[in-house]
C-alpha cells in the first residue's frame, strides 16, 4: 500500500499520489464506523471507509477483518487480494501475505512499480517467494519479449486501479493527430525540456494567452503539443508543453506529482514568459491523465497564478482539500472531463473535484464523454474548442 501522509494507505493505486482508498473516502459521505459493526451490512463503500480508518489507527487485525469482508463482497477484485497481503503482512503473517500477492497478480493486478515501492510489504520484499511475484509481474519469467505497452488513449477499457501506457512516438508518427482544414499554421521551438507552439505571423507585440500542456503518463511534449497546436492557435495563444522529468523509455516520459513537477512546470513558464509576453491573467493549464494529476495540484497552489484548468481522465488527489480551501479559487474556471468507459477511480474523483473547487469558489464544469475510455473523445477539437472558450470565458 501506498503512503499516506503520516501513515500507510491501505489500497493499491497506480499513480502514487495518495492510497487510492483515500480517494474513495473522500467520494463517501462522512459516517461514523466502528471495528465492531456488522461488515455484513454495510455497504462496500462504508467496509472502504472502515478498514481506512482502522489502517490509519494501527490497528492492523480490525482492518484485516473488514478487508476479508470486503473480499467476500468481491471475490474477484484483484485490489481486494492485493489489501489482503498488505493487511496480512502488518499483522506479521508472512506466508499468507506472499500468499495473497500471488493471487493478485493470477488475478489480474499489474502495478509492479506500487508493489516495489509498497511500505506495507516490506517485511517480505527480501524473500524468494516476493521476488518470484515482481519476476512474473515484470515477464521476467518469460523467454519471449514483451508486447510492446498499450496507447495512452487507443487502450480498451481495462482493469480498474490501472493507468494506461501511453502512446508512442512511433505510434504518433505512424498516426499523426488530424487538425481541422482552416486551422492556423504553427511553428514550434524545441527545447530540452520543453516545447512551445505559437501560429506562424504571432504578433510579438500583444500580450497573449498562455496554454500551458502537460501530457500523460508514458507520453512525451513532442506529441502532446501537437494535440493542442490547432486550439492554441485558433486562440491566438502561446502554447507550452513541459516534459515530464522521470524517463520511462526513450521516448516516453512521466509526471512525480507532488515530488518535484509542480516546480518543473513553473520553471518552464518562467522561461517562456521571458522570450514572449504573456497575458498573465490568462495562463491556462491543461492535463491529460497524470498531466491533470500536476496540474490540479498546481492550480490547487498557485490558485492565483492560473486563469483556469481543463482535465482529462485525472485522478484528484483528495489531500489538495485543505490547500484548495485556504486558499480558495474564487474567479478560477475549470472545465473537467471523464470517459463513461473510464476507470471509476477517475470517473469519481473528477466528480469529487468538482464538488472542491466549486465549493472553493471556482466556476465548475464537469463534462461526461459517451463511449469514451481513457482517451479524449472522436470529436476533439470540439471538445477542445468548447473548454477553452469555458476557462477563458469567452
Amino acid at each position: 500500500m501506498k503512503s499516506h501522509p503520516k501513515s500507510a494507505s491501505v489500497i493499491s493505486r497506480v499513480i502514487l499520489l495518495t492510497g487510492l482508498l483515500g480517494v474513495v473516502l473522500a467520494l463517501v459521505p462522512a459516517a461514523p464506523a466502528t471495528a465492531q459493526d456488522a461488515p455484513s451490512k454495510k455497504s462496500y463503500d462504508d467496509l472502504m471507509r472502515e478498514m481506512y480508518r482502522l489502517h490509519e489507527a494501527k490497528e492492523y487485525k480490525d482492518a484485516l477483518r473488514v478487508a476479508q469482508e470486503i473480499h467476500k463482497l468481491r471475490p474477484d477484485d484483484n485490489r481486494a487480494m492485493y489489501n489482503l497481503a498488505c493487511l496480512h503482512c502488518l499483522c506479521g503473517d508472512h506466508d499468507e501475505a506472499l500468499s495473497w500477492l500471488e493471487k493478485c497478480v493470477e488475478a489480474g493486478f499489474n502495478d509492479v512499480k506500487l508493489l516495489l515501492e509498497d511500505s506495507d510489504l516490506a517485511a517480505v520484499r527480501d524473500t524468494e517467494r516476493y521476488k518470484r511475484v515482481v519476476a512474473k509481474l515484470r515477464g521476467d519469467d518469460k523467454k519471449e519479449e514483451p508486447k510492446p505497452a498499450a496507447t495512452e488513449e487507443t487502450r480498451a477499457p481495462r482493469r480498474e486501479g490501472r493507468r494506461p501506457a501511453a502512446e508512442t512516438a512511433t505510434d504518433a508518427a505512424k498516426k499523426p493527430e488530424s487538425t481541422p482544414a482552416a486551422a492556423p499554421k504553427t511553428k514550434l521551438i524545441v527545447k530540452s525540456d520543453y516545447v512551445v507552439s505559437v501560429a506562424e505571423g504571432h504578433d510579438a507585440s500583444r500580450a497573449a494567452p498562455l496554454i500551458v500542456a502537460l501530457h500523460g503518463s508514458r507520453g512525451n511534449m513532442r506529441k502532446f503539443v501537437d494535440r493542442w497546436a490547432a486550439a492554441a492557435a485558433a486562440q491566438g495563444a502561446v502554447l507550452l508543453a513541459p516534459q515530464g522529468e522521470r524517463h520511462v523509455t526513450a521516448s516516453e516520459f512521466d509526471w512525480q506529482p507532488g515530488r518535484g513537477s509542480e516546480q518543473r512546470v513553473l520553471e518552464a513558464i518562467g522561461a517562456v514568459m521571458k522570450d514572449y509576453r504573456i497575458d498573465e491573467d490568462r495562463i491556462v493549464l491543461v492535463g491529460f491523465c497524470r498531466g491533470a494529476d500536476v496540474a490540479y495540484r498546481l492550480l490547487a497552489e498557485n490558485p492565483k497564478k492560473f486563469r483556469g484548468l481543463i482535465a482529462t481522465a485525472g485522478i484528484f488527489d483528495q489531500r489538495l482539500r485543505p490547500t484548495i480551501e485556504e486558499k480558495r479559487c474564487e474567479g478560477r474556471r475549470i472545465f473537467i472531463m471523464a470517459g463513461t468507459e473510464d476507470n471509476q477511480w477517475v470517473r469519481e474523483t473528477s466528480r469529487l473535484a468538482q464538488d472542491v473547487f466549486r465549493a472553493a469558489g471556482a466556476t465548475v464544469k464537469l463534462k461526461e464523454l459517451p463511449r469514451t475510455g481513457h482517451a479524449y473523445p472522436k470529436d476533439v477539437s470540439a471538445v477542445q474548442s468548447e473548454a477553452l472558450a469555458y476557462v477563458f470565458g469567452v
